[in-house]
């Protein structure tokens, strides 16, 4: 991607696209495309020590926001580094503490970098078919998958493994587009990074670039036009009529079921705890937990269903 100085000019060029971006000023198709292509980009650009990494969170404050979306996956403060069932969403097998799938292939490259971590180990065998079944749901010839990734979660690597590709593809993504934003509360940053480990990044409705340009429309603004709290009212909003009505229907009964983890962010918001002071209590689902800042744990356990 270049040295560091050109990637910070390069960063620095869709900040400002992203942070002076106007609906109403541009033709609404070119703002639409300018803006998912501003936001694509800050999803895979090389990461530098910019104003993106400013937006990083602390470790104790990092450590609490990954036992809440762990809450809403799997109702469980711990990690579930061992899970990996068929959920009949469409996705194959869903499996690990972010939700790798088959069909995103995302379960592939967990897959691979612990291939390259621990040569030969009890999921080698599994790539080349892993590799066939990308973009399908079919789970034919990973009968043995399940098995093998219960006895892999066992192994330091392939727990280090899973937490590397959630940085990855989703932590490091979700702090980009928070900086570019402009977004700076807690809060707010939770709710990117859980909305990218559920919804992906993409430009299609259901996803989290999707949900951004709605909720930027939805607000008349970004949040440094309209203030951070009606923006983030306006992306929760948007975010839970997605989870009611998905546009891919083989999503919609799951995520119809998961719509309290969104109304225990709006909650938050209404409450006005954007720097989510302690006590955090959550209740997304009939239990309620309460969150410490503490470092997370990587034993595995067993797995309840994901959300």
């Amino acid at each position: 991607m270049g040295d560091g100085n050109n990637e910070k000019v390069k960063f620095d060029l869709w900040y400002l696209l992203i942070l002076f971006w106007r609906p109403k000023r541009w033709p609404m198709r070119l703002a639409q495309c300018a803006f998912g292509i501003a936001l694509l980009w800050l999803t895979t650009a090389a990461p530098y020590t910019g104003a993106a990494a400013e937006e990083a969170l602390s470790p104790a404050l990092r450590s609490c926001i990954e036992q809440m979306i762990s809450i809403f996956e799997y109702e469980s403060k711990v990690q579930k580094y061992d899970i990996v069932e068929d959920l009949d969403d469409g996705r194959g097998y869903t499996a690990g503490r972010s939700g790798f799938s088959t069909k995103d292939g995302d379960l592939l490259q967990v897959v691979q970098v612990y291939d390259r971590m621990r040569p030969n180990n009890v999921l080698s065998g599994f790539i080349p078919v892993l590799k066939q079944k990308q973009g399908t749901a079919s789970t034919e010839g990973l009968e043995g998958l399940p098995a093998a990734w219960k006895e892999a979660a066992t192994d330091p690597l392939f727990r280090q493994a899973q937490d590397q590709l959630n940085d990855e593809l989703y932590y490091s993504p979700a702090m980009r587009v928070a900086g570019a934003l402009g977004l700076r509360s807690p809060l707010a940053k939770f709710s990117v990074y859980d909305a990218i480990v559920q919804h992906g990044f993409g430009e299609d409705s259901d996803s989290l670039g999707g949900i951004v340009q709605a909720a930027t429309s939805s607000a008349h603004g970004t949040p440094d036009q309209v203030g951070e709290e009606k923006w983030l009212m306006a992306f929760l909003t948007t975010r839970k009529e997605v989870l009611l009505n998905a546009r891919d229907p083989t999503t919609r009964a799951g995520w119809r079921a998961s719509i309290g983890r969104v109304d225990e962010q709006l909650r938050l918001l209404k409450e006005g705890n954007l720097q989510l002071s302690p006590p955090l209590r959550l209740n997304p689902y009939g239990t309620e937990f309460t969150v410490k800042c503490a470092n997370r744990s990587s034993a595995p356990t067993s797995a309840p269903k994901k959300r």
